[in-house]
């Protein structure tokens, strides 16, 4: 409480690992804060509380509410909630939100209520309250100021009917602050004072309804590491070579290996992963670990590369030798490479297909969709629980904050030219074959080729008389591609590495030559900060902002459009050939049924789909959407820049 007998409250909320803090409220008693929020707690079911340090093994959440100050925050009462008394800890799905309630906090006497409640702090109080003196000061320059007024001012007046206003009029109407300081009376009463006292009104509750389904277990994914070839560091000297694995939510640190003098480290480990989702990705991130040398604090990273499982064959060995890259400055520069073999062990085929068509979140999460600031603020915490989950492991073992996010990537993509770039020729080399067939169309126009003009023009004529024939032709053609597709699979089946063309190919292999362009970019980071500290900019920089974050949703808009159209172009070319088998064999039933049907049932039967009552239809996304939401695309190969 300050000396003026107000406050500048506000509510802290600390889960154990992640903590919130609300924006002060200005010189009140009575603050009203009226915000939403989504804070990460640790489920010790399912972490091992052992493995955890002292300050992660909290089982209560913690509220409390603090005094803003220029010098220094004093905290103003506290109340704990055991996370058992929390609605919705048993994994229930609770639909509707609970209601508000009262929570009394306490809190041991602070400096100022021992000065407030002292001698001294009444004496302060008598200097703010009006003496005798000053009111009549004040009651003559009132008088004063009065007499000036009338002298003034003239006014014209009409005298009004009688009957426009009544004394039964005026009735007196309740204020609602007069409620609140009542709830509020017991919190501010004389005999508690020298003591941090108050209430909060909150509803507090686990929200279990978006959490991702848990699906069987539906195989293993081995991986052997058998070595890693890497630069040698500016002076000669061989580098730490350390391997970070993440799979889902497994992560695991191999332990650091010394090079040798041509930069190769041998592991020859193997780990198991079970194999929950098709659609998850592997990341193998390898970094330089540092702590042999003085000057560098944190490991330096090297390069990675994905690969999602649906991409790989079931019961068979894949022999990987990837490069490691590393975007610096826009600029692709590589580090080494890495060779090890991986291998999919499925015999669930039919469930494993199955589970490409499975929604990721349970019913009620598509009934009672997100807001965009809740899913951002869901994924900024589950940011959190990994990076604080990774660093409190041992030494030995452990993670820093920038190995977690170099190879998890940020949460939120900012705008980059790089990506911006990218993006645009991802969607021309999605949209390159409709360019192609325009190009054909042309010189068909044009009748370069007298014999291919000839012929399609026979054939546009025979399929306006017999357009009934089309959806074979369209179900042929189809059939056709997957079939070529599988062929060229089987011919020349490999992993593709990390997609550099994207960013016109590697810059260059030095590694003082990359250190340089590194420096260059933290000059430049660290320039527009100079400029933002002035005041003057202050404009401009929201401004700048607002820019951004358009430039920002064009980028992921396109990205978004080119993911989709990757992803469909994926099948015919065997990515997953689980999924295109099964689309083959789809195409070749359809063909045999268009023999059968004729096409005005089809088309009927298609209009009355799309076009059927809003009582049939389903916020639950069908299946073929979640399909190709888990199919590759190279969005899986590029870089995700981040900010150290």
């Amino acid at each position: 409480m300050d000396m003026d007998g107000t406050s500048d409250p506000y509510v802290v909320i600390d889960s154990g690992f992640q903590k919130w803090q609300s924006k002060p409220v200005m010189s009140t008693l009575l603050p009203i804060w009226d915000e939403e929020v989504v804070i990460g707690v640790i489920n010790h079911a399912t972490v091992d509380s052992l493995a955890l340090p002292e300050h992660l093994q909290q089982d209560y959440i913690e509220i409390s509410v603090w005094d803003h100050d220029l010098a220094s925050d004093d905290v103003i009462a506290s109340h704990r909630i055991p996370f058992a008394d929390i609605p919705g800890y048993d994994e229930d799905c609770i639909i509707d939100e609970p209601k508000a309630t009262w929570y009394e906090m306490q809190q041991e006497s602070s400096w100022v209520d021992d000065i407030m409640g002292s001698d001294l702090g009444q004496w302060v109080q008598s200097l703010l309250k009006p003496t005798p003196r000053t009111e009549r000061r004040r009651s003559s320059l009132l008088k004063l100021e009065h007499e000036a007024r009338r002298k003034s001012v003239s006014i014209d007046a009409e005298t009004a009917p009688k009957p426009a206003i009544k004394k039964d009029h005026w009735k007196t109407v309740a204020d609602k602050v007069f409620k609140r300081q009542h709830e509020f009376a017991g919190a501010h009463d004389e005999s508690k004072r020298g003591q941090g006292s108050c209430k909060v009104k909150l509803a507090i509750w686990f929200d279990n309804k978006y959490l991702p389904k848990s699906p069987p277990l539906l195989g293993q994914l081995m991986l052997r590491l058998q070595n890693a070839r890497v630069h040698p560091r500016d002076n000669d000297e061989g580098r730490n070579v350390m391997i970070v694995l993440q799979y889902g939510r497994h992560w695991v640190r191999v332990p650091s290996i010394k090079a040798s003098g041509n930069g190769l480290a041998v592991f020859d480990q193997k780990f198991t992963i079970g194999v929950h989702d098709p659609g998850t990705v592997l990341t193998v991130g390898v970094f330089d670990d540092c702590s042999d040398n003085l000057l560098a604090t944190k490991p330096q990273f090297l390069g990675l590369f994905r690969i999602r499982t649906c991409t790989l064959a079931s019961n068979e060995w894949f022999e990987v030798d990837q490069p490691l890259y590393r975007l610096i400055n826009g600029e692709i520069w590589e580090k080494g490479r890495v060779k090890c073999s991986i291998y999919f062990q499925c015999n669930k085929y039919l469930q494993t297909i199955a589970a490409m068509f499975a929604c990721p979140l349970p019913d009620l999460a598509y009934y009672h969709p997100l807001t965009e600031e809740w899913k951002d603020a869901i994924d900024t915490a589950m940011q959190d629980f990994e990076i604080a989950l990774m660093t409190a492991q041992p030494e030995e073992l452990g993670f820093c904050q920038e190995m977690v996010l170099h190879v998890r990537g940020p949460v939120h993509v900012k705008f980059s030219m790089t990506m911006f770039k990218a993006n645009i020729a991802r969607l021309k080399d999605a949209l390159g074959p409709i360019g192609d067939l325009a190009g054909h169309f042309d010189d068909i126009c044009e009748w370069k080729n007298f014999r291919l003009s000839l012929g399609v023009n026979v054939l546009g004529v025979l399929l306006i008389w017999y357009y009934m024939y089309i959806p074979h032709l369209v179900m042929g053609y189809l059939l056709y591609s997957f079939v070529k597709g599988y062929w060229n699979n089987e011919v020349s089946r490999h992993i593709d590495p990390m997609d550099v063309q994207l960013y016109g190919g590697v810059k260059g292999q030095k590694e003082s030559e990359a250190a340089e362009a590194e420096e260059q970019t933290e000059k430049e980071e660290e320039e527009p900060e100079e400029e933002e500290s002035k005041g003057a900019f202050e404009q401009m920089r929201q401004q700048y902002n607002e820019a951004m974050n358009l430039l920002t949703g064009i980028q992921n808009t396109l990205g978004a459009i080119a993911d989709v159209l990757e992803r469909l172009g994926a099948m015919p070319h065997w990515n997953d050939p689980r999924i295109s088998l099964l689309c083959t064999v789809l195409f070749g039933v359809v063909l045999a049924v268009f023999n059968f049907l004729p096409l005005k049932t089809i088309l009927s039967v298609v209009v009355l789909f799309v076009l059927r009552h809003p009582s049939l239809r389903d916020p639950i996304p069908p299946p073929p959407i979640n399909m190709v939401e888990r199919l590759p695309s190279r969005g899986d190969k590029m870089f995700r820049e981040y900010e150290e």
